[in-house]
Order: C-alpha cells, then sequence, then structure tokens
C-alpha cells in the first residue's frame, strides 16, 4: 500500500472547494523525477526548487571542469541530482504546497490515486490535529552528591524501570 498527504487550501474555502481541489501527494520514489529531472519540477510548477536544481546543475559542471574531471564522472555526478530529485519529490512538492497555502490535512493509505481519493471523500482516514509529544523528564542531582548523581529520566539515584533497588 502506498500512502498519500491530501494537502487542501487553508483559509477562504468552502467544504466544496477543499474537495474539489484536495492535492494528493505520494509518498516515495519518483520515477519521472528521476527520467526527466528539470521538466519534472517545470511540469509540477516548483519553480524554486527548479531554479535550486539549475544551480545546483550548473555548480556541478562548473567545478567538474574546473578540477579537470573527467566527462563521465560529470555525468554520473549531475546525475545524482536526478537520484535525490527522485528520492525526495514528493517532499518538495509537500514543501511548495505548503509555502502556497495548502496544508496537509489527512494521510491515506490505499493501493491507488483513486482508491485514495475515495477513502478521503468517504472520511476514513483524516489526521485530528494532535499535541506535540512530550519531552523525557531529565532530573538533576543536588549539589554536592556528585558520588550519587542521577543520570538519565529516573527521579533519584539507583531507581530503575522495574522499581527500587
Amino acid at each position: 500500500m502506498q500512502s498519500y498527504t491530501v494537502h487542501a487550501p487553508a483559509t477562504g474555502a468552502t467544504p466544496d472547494e477543499v474537495i474539489d481541489g484536495a492535492r494528493f501527494v505520494p509518498d516515495g520514489w519518483s520515477w519521472p523525477a528521476l527520467a526527466f529531472g528539470p521538466f519534472w519540477l517545470a511540469w509540477r510548477r516548483q519553480w524554486l526548487a527548479l531554479l535550486a536544481y539549475v544551480a545546483l546543475y550548473a555548480l556541478a559542471v562548473t567545478l567538474g571542469l574546473k578540477f579537470g574531471l573527467h566527462p563521465v564522472a560529470v555525468t554520473l555526478l549531475t546525475g545524482l541530482l536526478n537520484l535525490a530529485l527522485a528520492l525526495e519529490g514528493g517532499q518538495i512538492r509537500r514543501w511548495t504546497l505548503g509555502r502556497k497555502g495548502w496544508p496537509m490535512v489527512a494521510v491515506v493509505a490505499a493501493n491507488s490515486l483513486e482508491e485514495a481519493e475515495a477513502k478521503f471523500l468517504a472520511g476514513l482516514s483524516p489526521v485530528a490535529p494532535s499535541a506535540p509529544p512530550r519531552a523525557a523528564t531529565v532530573y538533576a542531582a543536588p549539589r554536592g552528591d556528585a558520588d550519587r548523581a542521577v543520570l538519565g529520566v529516573f527521579p533519584e539515584p539507583g531507581a530503575s524501570l522495574g522499581g527500587r533497588r
């Protein structure tokens, strides 16, 4: 099963506009991003990411020529850009949608995009906002009692998960 993140307009949208305009972004590998790198970014209208891609590509070629790398090595180096794009393409799309005011509203697990849309519309898997995770409580040792210093998350020296020693 594939997981999809669902993005919808943050403010000023009616429920019908949210349903009609929801964007589904799949997690995982992107073959088109690997094969067509910058064209994939342009097709998805991710202009800042395309600008960064072109800048990194130019930098790799310039450094390759400056240090006298073999053309095959320069080609492999620039091919790593497409590999990174294939791995992180979905995350770049989520970042772009977030910048445009389309926050993630749900996560759907489905076998296909059509099934993900159906599950989202049926209301089977919306993600409710949750409280941030609590940090573990760390206790400090009292001053002057260095031999019995507390290390970790236990409130007293010598305490353990199973109880007192």
